[in-house]
């Protein structure tokens, strides 16, 4: 856990630790059930993306880090009491603009990892994705459960969209363009050209929240009412 966070590829030893210790409270049952390798391709790459210029932005610089800020993140305090754990842990005072400035977005790449959702925006780089806003005074869970609300399900005459209808046959009979999304919020987003859309492309993200939601609240805001399903 002492890698650093611009280690890639992540080895799949280092993945199993690393699954244990984000999600520890759902420990234990087979190897938490799921596959879990695409998400690992997203931690990799927001790591990347956060950690520009050596990571002289973000405060965090090894897994061990990041997994310290997730138990903060998931203990479902607010982003201030968050930070100020961070800033009490390393003796940073809070007056200290820069360093802030680091722990700050050390969380908002902890909660972008954790929830599969881009939350806040890295320095000096345009990742081209929507992002979220984390508020000082609100909690991870209560940011998700604003965003991700439960859906109004129109009935249609019991009329279902058949096999057919794929990302496959949207490319071929529609001429659209499939823009994959490690992004939550981009799903199903239509871009501006009206020919590109965005498909979320971990499903077993999904799953697994599905199945482990109750043991973590703050990712019970997902569920099959408010986020994509895959069959």
């Amino acid at each position: 856990m002492d890698g650093s966070l611009q280690q890639n590829p992540i080895p799949e030893s280092l993945q199993t630790a690393l699954a244990d210790s984000l999600f520890r409270s759902c420990r234990g049952e087979n190897q938490l059930g799921v596959d879990l390798s695409i998400f690992f391709k997203h931690y990799s790459v927001t790591c990347q993306r956060f950690l520009v210029d050596c990571g002289i932005y973000v405060s965090a610089k090894t897994h061990g880090d990041l997994c310290a800020i997730a138990q903060l993140v998931l203990q479902g305090q607010d982003k201030a009491q968050v930070r100020r754990a961070i800033l009490a842990q390393a003796n940073i005072p809070e007056a200290a603009e820069d360093p802030v400035k680091r722990v700050d977005a050390s969380i908002n790449l902890t909660a972008t990892i954790l929830f599969m959702v881009e939350i806040g925006r890295p320095e000096n780089v345009y990742s081209g994705n929507n992002a979220i806003i984390w508020e000082d005074k609100r909690s991870i869970a209560e940011v998700m459960a604003s965003y991700f609300v439960t859906q109004t399900q129109l009935s249609v005459d019991s009329q279902r969209i058949g096999k057919i209808f794929t990302a496959k046959s949207l490319c071929q009979i529609g001429d659209f363009n499939i823009r994959w999304t490690f992004n939550l919020v981009d799903h199903l987003l239509l871009a501006d050209d009206e020919k590109t859309l965005s498909i979320f492309c971990c499903p077993s993200f999904l799953r697994f929240q599905e199945r482990y939601g109750k043991r973590l609240p703050s990712f019970k805001c997902f569920s099959s009412a408010n986020v994509p399903r895959y069959a």
